[in-house]
């Protein structure tokens, strides 16, 4: 088993020994993780105690309690690792689907159904015990990125109907999650799942499908008129932040078919982008136009660009926007897309 924590210091002498040691708890606990250090402290598979605090390993100083041990917390198992990714891309263009399958080797399956009204959303998720033995002590919390700052700008908050804390073999509860887009925000929340199950201690971290552009809609006016959307264009390149610009390599064959599918599942259902039609003389090129829906905010516009490139068998993303953050989180769920072939 992987040691917690460091070995200790060999004591000194016995007439330069200091005070006996403290009672510092075993393991340092740090109080509602943040996630975004740099993506997440409560990462897809980390361990979490039962009272929902990431656990840390102790300084040199600090000694064990002479307590009885609990079990390891278990995390995601990596099966289920390697398919959340693609789960999440598709649920980023689609308004519900699986997020944790019960073949992934976890103890429960997670279903998503998200929906947006300007700039707040709602998810629902779905929670179902796939294993032959009772869950229990479950726990579900959600945590979004500076969410304990008060200009955090997305706030999330989960309710479990009824108040259930267990979860007889096949049962399924419902969490539903409320989420408020203060500003645009580049990285999406998780949902912490924490449960006992015969004798072991379990906690799942996922990241949830709400990203900044969830909660956009199609810029119509920059859309329609050409001449405003170049006017625009070369306004906001002169702000610092405003441009996020990533060649892609491409997963398949660049021809207009192909730019057409990314046309329409990628810039308009998954980045919810109006088209700008004759904004470039190259027919290998996608331009569209978003408004992000904030409460404090405003509508907050995007504007992106796809150029296809035939001969070395990639793609150029360019977005800007007023709000670096807004130009961040529309290049980061592009280029992810465009970097998976299961998603699309």
């Amino acid at each position: 088993a992987r040691r917690l924590y460091p070995r200790h210091r060999r004591d000194p002498p016995r007439e330069n020994r200091g005070p006996a040691p403290s009672s510092e708890p075993f393991l340092s606990i740090r109080r509602r993780p943040s996630i975004c250090e740099p993506l997440s402290q409560v990462r897809l598979g980390d361990s979490l105690d039962d009272d929902g605090d990431v656990l840390r390993p102790p300084t040199a100083a600090a000694s064990p309690p002479q307590t009885a041990k609990k079990p390891p917390v278990r995390g995601l198992p990596p099966k289920a690792q390697g398919r959340l990714r693609e789960r999440f891309l598709r649920l980023l263009r689609a308004p519900s689907g699986p997020l944790l399958d019960a073949d992934d080797g976890g103890l429960v399956s997670v279903a998503v159904d998200h929906a947006y009204d300007g700039a707040r959303g709602r998810c629902r998720v779905a929670i179902t015990n796939c294993s032959p033995a009772p869950l229990e002590r479950l726990r579900v919390d959600v945590f979004a990125d500076g969410d304990d700052q008060d200009d955090a700008p997305l706030l999330v908050s989960a309710r479990v109907d009824d108040g259930v804390a267990s979860l007889r073999p096949g049962e399924t509860v419902v969490a539903r999650v409320a989420a408020t887009c203060r500003a645009p925000f580049v990285v999406p929340p998780e949902l912490a799942l924490r449960f006992e199950s015969s004798g072991g201690r379990y906690a799942y971290a996922l990241r949830l499908p709400v990203a900044a552009t969830c909660f956009a809609e199609p810029d119509g006016y920059h859309a329609r008129d050409v001449a405003s959307f170049r006017g625009r264009w070369d306004d906001v390149s002169n702000r610092d932040g405003a441009e996020q610009q990533v060649v892609v390599a491409a997963r398949g064959a660049v021809d207009d078919a192909a730019l057409d599918a990314l046309r329409r599942r990628v810039v308009g259902e998954a980045l919810r982008g109006a088209p700008v039609r004759g904004a470039d003389p190259s027919p290998r090129t996608a331009t569209a136009a978003a408004l992000v829906n904030t409460t404090d905010a405003g509508a907050v516009d995007v504007l992106v660009r796809l150029e296809a490139n035939a001969a070395a068998r990639a793609f150029r993303i360019t977005v800007r926007s007023p709000s670096p953050a807004a130009a961040a989180a529309f290049k980061n769920v592009l280029q992810a897309l465009l970097a998976s072939v299961a998603a699309l």
